[in-house]
């Protein structure tokens, strides 16, 4: 990720390049060092090409962090994800098992962390690293689409009835995917950090590991409530929703374990801890989502407590190198809504 920044390297330069050579070797372990199956090199080839989809995501749908985007027209909405989705099922259902790995695009269990086998350390851990990447990068595809429904999208929208029709089915099934990404981003990290011994060097750096983690819990959190909106119109899809509330606290228990003492790590469990708590207090569970109608949320919990400025009283901590700061202001205009807020951001 580029941290909210503009890519730095154009894409028209990496092309030039040619991909690391498969005789790559730069990290080892015993066993695979004796094989000499090295698989560095394709590793990297992985990664990069995942990057490139990166770059055009950035590119087509954010206008490459420029802040200069116009607003998206609807056939632009639907080309942009319709070319980035079918860029990356190119990458992980071509590239990826040719390249001989494999990502979790689905939940992961203890059972499956435990049956990894230690010989192979390096090659589990590059599945796990391109797994997270991946579900990450399909969560900023589908992302704006999320922020649609509750920052209400066609409120001011001269479009016609077919096209609000045609745009309200995309959403739905942009929020299934990031909701589907978020969940296994989060029980991967989940069930690393809860096993021990040498299957906790699976992760990468704990930086990334915590706004992976961090990111994909705040997408849990806004599609509960955009749920709350839609479920009545939709069960059918919107069970994959009903059913993601677990992981918020799945999210506060891996994060919380990543690096004990560090003053981000813990910032950032307790950013998690608050919006936990806010959906407990609803009593929710998959076949009560209206009590967002009785729930003042600006008046118990007050936006500053997701406002970015809130980030001063850690003193030098530059949070820029772990996040956006509009990622939390997003959360802050959610609860600096009137006492009936909820329902006019999802209209």
């Amino acid at each position: 990720m580029t941290f909210g920044r503009p890519c730095t390297i154009p894409q028209s330069y990496v092309e030039k390049l040619n991909m690391p050579s498969p005789n790559m070797h730069v990290l080892s372990s015993a066993p695979e060092a004796e094989n000499k199956d090295y698989s560095d090199g394709l590793f990297f080839t992985a990664a990069i090409k995942l990057s490139s989809i990166l770059h055009n995501v950035l590119d087509s749908c954010y206008g490459q962090n420029l802040g200069f985007d116009a607003p998206e027209s609807i056939a632009s909405s639907i080309s942009c994800l319709l070319d980035g989705q079918n860029q990356l099922n190119e990458w992980r259902l071509q590239l990826l098992p040719s390249l001989g790995f494999r990502i979790w695009d689905s939940p992961m269990s203890a059972e499956d962390v435990e049956k990894m086998n230690r010989d192979y350390i390096i090659y589990h851990r590059f599945n796990i690293v391109l797994s997270v990447r991946y579900n990450n990068l399909r969560i900023l595809l589908h992302r704006r689409r999320l922020e649609s429904f509750v920052e209400g999208f066609w409120v001011d929208e001269a479009i016609t009835t077919h096209d609000k029709r045609l745009m309200k089915q995309m959403d739905l099934g942009s929020v299934e995917s990031c909701v589907e990404s978020a969940i296994s981003i989060i029980s991967t990290v989940h069930c690393i950090m809860m096993s021990g011994g040498w299957r906790r060097e699976l992760l990468g750096a704990w930086n990334f590991s915590l706004y992976y983690t961090f990111n994909a819990a705040l997408v849990i959190f806004v599609s509960l409530i955009v749920g709350s909106k839609e479920r009545d119109n939709n069960p059918a899809l919107w069970s994959v929703v009903c059913h993601s509330r677990p992981y918020m606290d799945m999210a506060v228990e891996a994060i919380r374990r990543l690096d004990s003492g560090n003053r981000v790590v813990e910032r950032c469990g307790e950013y998690l801890s608050q919006l936990s708590f806010i959906l407990g207090s609803m009593n929710l569970d998959v076949s009560d989502f209206n009590n967002w109608a009785n729930l003042n949320l600006s008046a118990e919990f007050p936006a500053e407590i997701f406002n970015s400025q809130e980030t001063e009283s850690l003193g030098s901590l530059d949070w820029g190198e772990f996040m956006v700061g509009q990622d939390l202001d997003f959360l802050g205009r959610l609860f600096n809504q009137p006492q009936n807020g909820v329902d006019g951001v999802l209209q």
